[in-house]
């Protein structure tokens, strides 16, 4: 449904005094005009979005609190969406990762529409309503504090702050399980995501409404306004032996997907759902990690080689790779194919100009005679050596081919960095049919580096929690090194036989960390690596940590 749409039917429902869900001011009703969800007393909505409406209900006879998700149906499309996206999204393989469907239906009256009955961890909130809360309490923490510094030893930040990268791991492991059974989300909005077990609770987040309220209306005696700062001071000790400083391990901590969307169905695409999830990881993993970065005043983006493409809120993420120094040909690329070619390299593209129509024809034809190629590409070199005339623009055509199905090149004559033509790493999305230039980040991929950046960024805080400074990374014998050099190198090869199959151990993670990086960062089904250190820079990631730590002091 478009935007409209969901903000028109959004005015017509309502929660009547006893809970009961309305369409314009008429109760939902099964056959016989008997009421539906007689069992549930709704609440409040959830999320609204393309695909429906999601609300938060309560069981009155088990006492649990529930998701119900509406689809209204207006054509037979959204009908099939609908149904498809509820069978994804009661999957029991996917495991805890989701919010599983128990239930679903269809009702009539007052108006035509699918039902979904999911799961909801007692307590939770989206990620979304978890940032706002989050934010509010860094704020109140500062302004009662305000000679605390957020990055140093014992800090009174450090707790919350440990928190979101747990939160980081934990939500890259609903995605390691999507990729491990080859699913796409679709939707990986804020909305999206569950959030259990906090240390962000209801009763913190009551006083911290209640601090705000104070602070702005200025009407409270002041011993009880100091009551209120010091009950807020006190966070950390209600937490410290759930959350622990350095370490990936936050037993109450959960985080589950909803909202399961569906690829395969019309108008969606895999093309189109991979964009959408590259887009919301990679969004969700910044903003969480936010008040490090604006503490340190560092950005975010400087370590990743992509870019941020469109004018929407959902970006496309395209490679945006340093052009690569050939030193020793200069602004030539050499070819890996048999035999080698140089070739003139413009801006990074590859430029045939430079070469003549016989040199390039004498390249098709000793590529032809020493490679293989896919069927379709044979054909149309047998096509071109049977042709007695071929224009400039055929033989181009033809070397651009070639070096497009050996990955050397994008569509768009982009030359692909080294380690990216490493045959090893998966390309999936990475290439399209089309002449239009794709090089869109494939969501695997991501969830690779991005695992990898987040377990670096849990390292170098807890030595700024625990020691106050980055001295140990100095020292090569230090287990916080070793476990920083083994997180970075963990299969950054560029042949099978490198490849590593047992994960690195050390007692500061957790077994969801484990199981998250056994699934992103080894040999897929496919016997391919998901990524190789393509898109992050993290040798500049760390020296600048170092530096901005010492500044902030």
């Amino acid at each position: 449904m478009a935007r409209a749409d969901v903000e028109a039917i959004l005015k017509k429902i309502s929660i009547n005094d006893g809970g009961a869900l309305c369409y314009e001011e008429k109760q939902f009703l099964i056959k016989n005009e008997v009421p539906a969800f007689q069992n549930l007393e709704f609440k409040k909505i959830l999320n609204n979005g393309a695909n429906g409406i999601t609300f938060i209900v309560f069981h009155k006879y088990l006492k649990i609190e529930q998701l119900v998700k509406l689809y209204f149906i207006t054509d037979d499309k959204i009908e099939i969406k609908a149904i498809e996206e509820t069978k994804k999204n009661s999957s029991v393989k996917l495991g805890d990762t989701i919010a599983r469907v128990y239930d679903s239906g269809k009702l009539l009256f007052p108006v035509h529409v699918y039902y979904s009955i999911m799961e909801l961890v007692e307590n939770s909130l989206t990620l979304k309503d978890y940032l706002k809360v989050r934010t509010s309490f860094i704020s109140a923490l500062k302004e009662i504090s305000s000679s605390e510094i957020m990055l140093e030893k014992n800090s009174l930040f450090d707790i919350i702050l440990q928190e979101g990268v747990n939160l980081c791991i934990y939500f890259l492991r609903d995605i390691s399980y999507l990729i491990k059974y080859k699913i796409r989300h679709g939707d990986l909005n804020p909305g999206n995501i569950m959030i259990g077990g906090s240390i962000l609770t209801d009763n913190l987040s009551d006083l911290i409404d209640k601090y705000n309220k104070v602070k702005k209306n200025k009407k409270c005696i002041p011993v009880e306004f100091e009551k209120i700062k010091q009950e807020i001071l006190c966070y950390k000790n209600i937490f410290y032996n759930e959350v622990f400083v350095g370490e990936i391990r936050q037993n109450r901590l959960q985080v589950k997907l909803i909202d399961l969307g569906t690829s395969h169905v019309n108008p969606s695409t895999v093309e189109k759902t991979n964009q959408r999830d590259s887009w919301f990881i990679f969004s969700t993993i910044r903003d969480i990690l936010a008040p490090i970065f604006e503490e340190l005043s560092i950005d975010f983006h400087d370590y990743f080689y992509l870019k941020q493409v469109g004018q929407s809120h959902v970006k496309k993420l395209e490679y945006n790779f340093k052009l690569e120094e050939y030193s020793e040909l200069r602004d030539y690329y050499e070819s890996n194919l048999c035999p080698s070619v140089q070739f003139h390299v413009e801006n990074g593209k590859l430029d045939l100009s430079t070469l003549s129509i016989d040199k390039k024809c004498s390249i098709i034809k000793q590529w032809s005679t020493h490679n293989s190629f896919s069927d379709e590409l044979d054909i149309l070199i047998q096509e071109y050596m049977n042709s007695p005339l071929s224009t400039v623009s055929k033989v181009d055509d033809i070397i651009v081919k070639i070096l497009i199905e050996e990955g050397e090149i994008f569509n768009n004559l982009q030359i692909l960095p080294h380690k990216l033509q490493f045959k090893l790493v998966s390309k999936e999305l990475m290439f399209e049919s089309s002449t239009q230039y794709n090089g869109q980040i494939p969501y695997q991929m991501l969830s690779y580096e991005m695992f990898k950046f987040v377990a670096v960024t849990n390292l170098l805080l807890g030595l700024i929690f625990h020691q106050g400074n980055l001295n140990s990374l100095e020292d090569q014998s230090n287990p916080i090194y070793r476990d920083l050099a083994s997180i970075i190198n963990y299969n950054n090869v560029s042949s099978v036989e490198d490849v590593s199959h047992r994960f690195f151990i050390s007692e500061i993670f957790d077994y969801k960390f484990y199981e998250t990086g056994s699934i992103l960062l080894n040999l897929n089904k496919e016997k391919k690596l998901w990524s190789n250190n393509i898109l992050i820079d993290f040798d500049s990631y760390i020296n600048d940590f170092i530096q901005a730590v010492e500044l902030v002091k």
